[in-house]
């Protein structure tokens, strides 16, 4: 479900990326695994390229916390993805 939400980021189709993000946080989080950061670095890129900045804002919070879990802060492509964050989502001033 993950790698279908960000094809479809990749592609454009933000509003549907950001549907099928969901669903596969809601997976994973049903599943017991917990929320993962891909789904959430994802849901953050969409609702900025949707011009939801508080909403992007919220989900790069969550993102971040997810991050840095000794699970995942070494992981080379959520390093990626924080890079990808950080150009695209500027910090408050």
């Amino acid at each position: 479900m993950n790698t279908l939400g960000v094809a479809l980021y990749r592609y454009g189709r933000f509003e549907q990326a950001l549907t099928t993000l969901s669903r596969s946080d809601a997976m994973y989080v049903q599943a017991g695994r917990g929320q993962q950061p891909a789904d959430w670095a994802f849901i953050s890129m969409a609702h900025w390229k949707l011009g939801q900045q508080e909403k992007a804002r919220a989900a790069f919070e969550t993102f971040q916390t997810l991050a840095a879990a000794d699970r995942w802060k070494a992981n080379a492509e959520v390093l990626a993805w924080k890079k990808e964050l950080d150009e695209m989502i500027p910090a408050k001033p």
